[in-house]
């Protein structure tokens, strides 16, 4: 029997109330921050279990402008939680809205396979809005729950991407006698999806035991689960509190990579990054990357692909602006990106900006403290060095610094060796 189940979303709406009048909260920005740091006090307590296939949403309700400022501590920590309401993964569109203001907490097994102990946050702050990129008719059906298995021989563990397992880089053993659970097979049959140990990777299905493999969905190259691929934008001009920056966090697991399409861009991501929108007028819309644990590759496995390590950022730029018409005529197909900058060591604005938004400890996967910038002076000037709290951080970058990948300019900004 072929467990399958439709991927859904468990929306957890936590009606907040803002205060402060909404045209003057320009001139206002401390009634403004502090209602924000009170609703994601707020969320770090009633959002901190959300599950994978599971989104919770906590708003500001911006129909009581008339409220006055000392309401605020009052009206908001007395705000209750709302019968749960189901939705598939495109609805979510209709829920997050650019004119909302709130939190919404979206975790995701994207490449990762069914039951993995890992997974990727989505994390959207202020005006943001989020829509899914996959088709439904083209989407991965996961499995319910993954099946044990055990190897009846030895074989190569292959990295789990969005290309053929045939291409994938060897990444481990898998060894007789050893126990798997598997979740996918290959369209042509001859690869399963497997954890072990933890770790998701593709082995040849000839090594497994084979009665419970035509349980499997088949899973093609390049096929997507629901939400492995999405748009989102964000607004602060519009948004009910535009002096707080709206941005979206997307945090991978440390331990393995994940394979994602944001905005029609492929990104192996072993990071968390910051990201957010910016409208250039008619020439159409920036996407801004900030990076700050990890490595990420945009357009992995490709000519294109570019290495954006921590404490770098990075803008795309596309000429189509991405409005809910063009998510509804199938936006995938009609915004893609124009041209792509190239990464430069972040800047105190941008740590600045994302330190303003204080996001709760229980709603992050792991903590990610930002990175330290040593200048010649100590404030502004080039900078001369990038150090984290959490040698972790840069692990992957001194890696590839003594392989020779990465350019000598950015690894001695790390003061990383190269050949």
């Amino acid at each position: 029997m072929n467990r399958r189940r439709a991927f859904t979303l468990v929306l957890l709406i936590l009606p907040f109330v803002l205060v402060a009048a909404w045209p003057a909260a320009a001139q206002r920005p401390s009634a403004c921050t502090a209602s924000y740091v009170d609703l994601l006090t707020q969320a770090g307590v009633e959002c901190a279990q959300t599950t994978v296939g599971t989104a919770c949403y906590a708003s500001v309700a911006p129909d009581v402008a008339d409220v006055g400022t000392s309401d605020l501590a009052t009206l908001s920590r007395d705000a209750l939680l709302s019968t749960p309401v189901r939705v598939d993964a495109q609805s979510i569109a209709d829920i997050v809205e650019l004119d909302s203001w709130g939190v919404l907490v979206t975790r995701l097994y994207a490449s990762l396979p069914t039951g993995s102990p890992h997974d990727v946050l989505v994390l959207g702050l202020g005006a943001v809005e989020i829509a899914n990129g996959v088709k439904s008719e083209e989407a991965f059906a996961p499995i319910e729950l993954p099946v044990a298995l055990v190897a009846i021989g030895s074989g190569e563990l292959r990295r789990s991407t969005l290309a053929s397992p045939d291409e994938s880089d060897v990444i481990g053993t898998v060894v007789e006698g050893q126990g798997v659970l598997a979740d996918a097979i290959s369209a042509d049959g001859r690869w399963v999806r497997v954890s072990v140990d933890d770790a998701p990777g593709w082995v040849q299905s000839d090594i497994l035991e084979s009665n419970d493999l035509d349980v499997l969905p088949s899973l093609a190259p390049g096929q997507l689960a629901p939400m492995q691929a999405f748009f989102f934008r964000t607004r602060s001009e519009t948004a009910a509190c535009a002096t707080v920056d709206s941005l979206l966090y997307v945090q991978a697991p440390r331990e393995v990579s994940v394979d994602l399409v944001i905005n029609s861009v492929p990104m192996r991501l072993q990071s968390t990054l910051v990201l957010r929108t910016i409208d250039l007028g008619r020439v159409g819309r920036r996407m801004e990357i900030v990076n700050l644990y990890g490595l990420t590759y945009i357009n992995p496995d490709t000519d294109a692909e570019i290495i954006l390590p921590p404490g770098f950022t990075l803008t795309i730029d596309y000429d189509v602006e991405l409005t809910d018409e063009v998510v509804d005529a199938g936006g995938i197909d009609l915004v893609r990106p124009r041209a792509y900058g190239q990464p430069v060591t972040v800047t105190y604005d941008q740590l600045d900006d994302i330190a303003l938004v204080p996001v709760p400890d229980s709603l992050l996967s792991y903590v990610v403290p930002p990175p330290i910038i040593i200048t010649p002076s100590g404030v502004g000037g080039p900078i001369i060095e990038l150090i984290f709290e959490d040698p972790v951080a840069a692990a992957g970058v001194a890696q590839l610094c003594a392989q020779g990948i990465l350019p000598v300019a950015i690894c001695q900004v790390f003061g990383f060796p190269t050949p």
